[in-house]
């Protein structure tokens, strides 16, 4: 068939009565006719009487234009949608939102005339719908943090009720997963508003791993001071499960995520976690227990009397079978606070005289180096000739290691290990007061946490501009895990981000009493 024959039965689609032959003529992509005559086409279909001929031709235009970052939004088409959303199909209301996240409004009032549009449908049943207004509201206010409070609280029911009925009494569970790590996002845009609602992220025992462990980091990042009490409660009780180790460790980092955030609980917190340290028969446990101890200790120093004396014990009966990282922790800490530790020279030299043997790990042999040579600083006399040793044990050449008859088979360290130990030496041979500067220095805790805060605030809010897709759900934002041949060209995206981003310094230049650029 002709180019022009087919031309003309399509104009004759254009024109007949029959809804579903006008909107499979707007979509319809095969003729080669030029953009404008195409475009013209499907300008007159998004004015159609009927609702799916008008998403039919727009999603046709803005798949047409999907190289220059899909269809051109404006005021017109925007206005024009959202007047029409009662003629839509859920599928319709959801390219419509789509189009909306994509909308800059060009005042504070047209955002609120948006917003007061969508806020019918965050009563709809489709949680793709919902999440798509819910989108829609966060970016429309983003740059209004005076409105987050408000906003926040509305989108709080109309999320708390799909995961009600995406979770209990239901083996929807995907969809569930889906939406809790939507709630952490808005969780961390808005912690006050879904503070009062934990009850919501409580473990149930039918649901699957991946779900509980998204229910447990919202549960630490819920905690108030007021509500702080009941959630460890409730996080010890999770972390009391034996059968489900990873989930045990899960709850004991979030025990340790709360004791660090609120000072009021550090107590109670730290209390918890020498719990764990007490227990029989559960060393996986007890290592994550250990490993989580040492982060709250770097945060708050005052606590280690809760630790301290016990640590022998602790460290006599870890081993690196179950975690490396626990008996690595409890080295530090000897190295740390050795000089309140009555023993600690005697709790260190087992393992300075297995060091290098197949059993332990390079993580043991990095926290004991160090160590080791934080405690010569503090107790010399006990200390130089096992630091010698330790020395010795790291610089052996791996090619005349031969293990005496009986003996343990020697392992060579590895070459971290090598380069550690020899640092250490150098420095202590220079000069012992310099070296103790460097070694001993002050931890760092409170920047590296503050780096770490900022890297995950800058992250979250890349997501932002991702929501509702995969890149919530995985954490990632597009780029990390689409090919670059199979992403789109984003101009226009990009042109709105820019925009979004010189309104958001505006208002943050007005509210510092700044002068607005021009």
């Amino acid at each position: 068939m002709s180019y022009l024959h087919r031309l003309m039965v399509l104009k004759g689609a254009l024109r007949s009565s029959t809804t579903t032959l006008r909107g499979a003529s707007k979509v319809r992509n095969s003729v080669p006719e030029p953009r404008e005559r195409s475009a013209q086409m499907r300008h007159r279909g998004h004015r159609d009487v009927d609702g799916g001929v008008v998403m039919n031709c727009v999603a046709a235009l803005d798949e047409m234009m999907l190289e220059e970052g899909g269809i051109a939004i404006n005021t017109a088409i925007i206005h024009h949608l959202l007047g029409r959303l009662n003629d839509f199909n859920e599928w319709g209301l959801a390219f419509v939102l789509k189009l909306v996240s994509r909308y800059e409004p060009e005042s504070d009032e047209e955002t609120y005339g948006i917003m007061n549009v969508l806020d019918p449908v965050l009563r709809t049943s489709n949680s793709g719908v919902v999440l798509e207004a819910i989108g829609c509201f966060a970016k429309l206010t983003e740059h209004l943090p005076e409105l987050h409070a408000q906003v926040y609280e509305r989108l709080k029911a109309p999320l708390l009720t799909l995961m009600a009925g995406g979770g209990a009494g239901s083996s929807n569970f995907e969809l569930l997963y889906c939406l809790l790590k939507h709630a952490e996002l808005l969780v961390f845009r808005c912690r006050e508003a879904f503070a009062g609602e934990y009850r919501n992220f409580y473990v149930r025992y039918d649901e699957p791993s991946p779900v509980k462990h998204v229910k447990v980091k919202l549960l630490a990042e819920l905690a108030t001071d007021e509500t702080a009490d009941e959630i460890l409660a409730e996080l010890k009780e999770y972390a009391g499960d034996f059968v489900e180790a990873e989930l045990s460790k899960s709850a004991i980092r979030a025990i340790g995520a709360v004791a660090s955030r609120l000072r009021a609980k550090a107590a109670m917190g730290c209390g918890l976690l020498v719990e764990f340290l007490e227990l029989d028969g559960a060393p996986r446990v007890k290592a994550e227990a250990l490993l989580v101890a040492k982060d709250v200790l770097r945060r708050y120093p005052e606590r280690r009397g809760d630790v301290l004396p016990s640590l022998a014990r602790y460290l006599r009966d870890l081993d690196d079978s179950a975690d490396p990282r626990g008996r690595a922790a409890a080295v530090w800490i000897v190295g740390v606070w050795g000089d309140e530790i009555t023993d600690a020279p005697y709790m260190l030299e087992p393992l300075i005289d297995g060091f290098g043997t197949e059993e332990q790990a390079t993580d043991v042999q990095l926290a004991l180096l160090t160590a080791t040579v934080r405690l010569f600083f503090k107790r010399p006399p006990e200390t130089q000739a096992m630091l010698g040793r330790l020395f010795h044990a790291a610089f052996a050449d791996p090619g005349q290691q031969q293990a005496a008859e009986g003996e343990t088979a020697a392992v060579a360290p590895s070459a971290d290990v090598r380069d550690r130990a020899l640092f250490y030496f150098r420095l202590l041979r220079r000069d012992v007061k310099t070296a103790k500067r460097i070694v001993d220095a002050l931890d760092p805790c409170a920047a590296i946490a503050g780096a770490f805060a900022e890297q995950t605030t800058g992250l979250f809010d890349r997501l932002f501009a991702s929501f509702n897709t995969l890149a919530v759900v995985f954490g990632q934002t597009p780029d990390q895990f689409i090919a670059p041949t199979k992403r789109p060209k984003d101009e226009h995206v990009l042109a709105v981000a820019t925009r979004r981003e010189e309104r958001l310094a505006r208002g943050a230049s007005a509210q510092n009493g700044e002068a607005s650029p021009p």
